[in-house]
């Protein structure tokens, strides 16, 4: 069972209006949740742009670091974001999403 703040986007929605506009639903999911943290766990590759959609909604990013392809790390707002590979991703990917749960416990230690 997930925590009740967990979070899980799923594209089946009945608000036609908004689900037309790219990453409008998830912006707006986000602007009501305030999360401290997002993962988004996707393909490298043709991707960032849906996520960048997203965050132009939520009125733009700060990338904090990136290893193209592997991890990015960014903040919209007061949320601390990561993109990383899909878990079914191998090849090297399981040591950046290591580094995703260090970086997140590291934060919530200091207090974000």
């Amino acid at each position: 069972m997930l925590p009740s703040e967990t979070m899980i986007w799923q594209p089946e929605f009945t608000d036609k209006t908004l689900s037309r506009k790219p990453g409008a639903v998830q912006a707006v999911q986000i602007k009501h949740l305030e999360p401290d943290f997002i993962i988004f766990a996707s393909g490298a590759r043709r991707t960032d742009y849906i996520i960048k959609q997203v965050l132009t909604e939520l009125g733009g990013y700060e990338t904090s670091s990136v290893i193209p392809g592997k991890l990015w790390e960014f903040k919209t707002g007061n949320t601390i974001c990561f993109r990383i590979a899909h878990p079914r991703a191998m090849r090297g990917h399981q040591k950046y999403r290591d580094e995703v749960i260090a970086r997140i416990k590291q934060l919530c230690t200091q207090g974000g």
